[in-house]
């Protein structure tokens, strides 16, 4: 009987670690599908405006998040080609370049940003300069999901309404490789990390909302 029972518990165990490791991979799967829907649309964003440097370097923060390094370090070159003055894209290519052992094209990159942000502080800066660094801060928002149905989209937003978050809630409509989605997203934030806390108040079943870099025409 003893015995019985020890292996009624370790398969018992063992059923709960399956569990475990199915559930954590239905996530990443989940999140790696939502990631590849928003660089659906910023690749839409791209094709229909080429010269819009803030949907190249959104989708380079995505594709980062993805560990596509080499798709990333192009969309951040392009950002440079269009904006030689952002910052910010030095400095993610430079942490992308890292990723790839690329240390002589990181400390470049590097200390390219560096100088410009310091020429952003001097007073004298030329206040077109001093815009276009603005300009090119991105603002985050928290993915909560994007589905198919509009029936199961407008179900959520009464979900999450009811969860009384006071965060705005967007619903877009966006076309993604010829097919309808309805993307689902919480507030505007200045700061990934502020979006970050709100992440742990939406529990939802089957949802796993993430933090991104706001569209565009969210942050106007």
């Amino acid at each position: 009987m003893i015995r019985i029972l020890a292996v009624l518990s370790m398969i018992a165990v063992f059923a709960v670690l399956v569990w475990g490791v199915l559930s954590t991979r239905q996530r990443a799967a989940k999140e790696i599908e939502g990631l590849e829907a928003e660089i659906a649309i910023y690749t839409q964003a791209v094709d229909t405006d080429p010269t819009g440097a803030q949907a190249y370097y959104n989708r380079g923060m995505l594709y980062r998040e993805l560990g596509e390094y080499q798709k990333a370090i192009a969309d951040f070159t392009t950002v440079i080609e269009l904006a030689p003055e952002n910052a910010l894209a030095h400095r993610y290519r430079s942490l992308t370049y890292a990723f790839l052992g690329d240390n002589a094209q990181c400390a470049r990159d590097y200390a390219k940003s560096i100088e410009l942000e310091r020429k952003k502080e001097k007073p004298s800066a030329p206040p077109q300069e001093i815009e276009l660094s603005k300009s090119s801060t991105s603002k985050y928002t928290v993915l909560v999901s994007s589905l198919k149905s509009s029936e199961k989209a407008h179900a959520l937003i009464e979900s999450l309404e009811a969860l009384e978050l006071n965060e705005d809630i967007q619903l877009a409509y966006v076309t993604v490789q010829s097919e309808p989605w309805y993307r689902i997203t919480l507030g505007l934030f200045e700061d990934k990390e502020e979006a970050r806390t709100i992440l742990r108040r939406i529990q939802l079943p089957g949802i796993e909302p993430l933090v991104i870099a706001a569209p565009a025409e969210m942050g106007n």
